[in-house]
């Protein structure tokens, strides 16, 4: 399967607690979260077998830390996946909740 990402909708679902990725009307993806005491909790990101390796992963992590920063929340990386982007993309670390120490 080849995903347009222009074409590719991400959505915020408060209802289930998660952001999805939707493409032609099928889930690819989403990534989950839970908010409490001021810190998004980032445990689960899922991208069907399908869709793997087109950047949707990183398309759902993008729009959960750009959610967290407009709701001025911390953010809890649980997910592996969720801390090595934010590993990768320095520009999210002063989100995390318990940044790293200072080399």
């Amino acid at each position: 399967m080849n995903v347009d990402s222009a074409l590719l909708s991400l959505n915020d679902n408060p209802d289930a607690r998660r952001f999805e990725a939707v493409y032609d009307g099928k889930m690819l993806g989403y990534i989950a979260y839970q908010i409490r005491d001021g810190v998004m909790r980032l445990p689960h990101t899922y991208v069907t077998p399908e869709a793997r390796g087109q950047n949707i992963a990183a398309l759902l992590t993008e729009q959960a830390l750009q959610s967290a920063r407009v709701r001025r929340l911390h953010v809890d990386p649980i997910c592996w996946y969720v801390d090595r982007y934010i590993q990768r993309h320095p520009q999210y670390r002063d989100l995390l909740s318990h940044p790293d120490p200072v080399d």
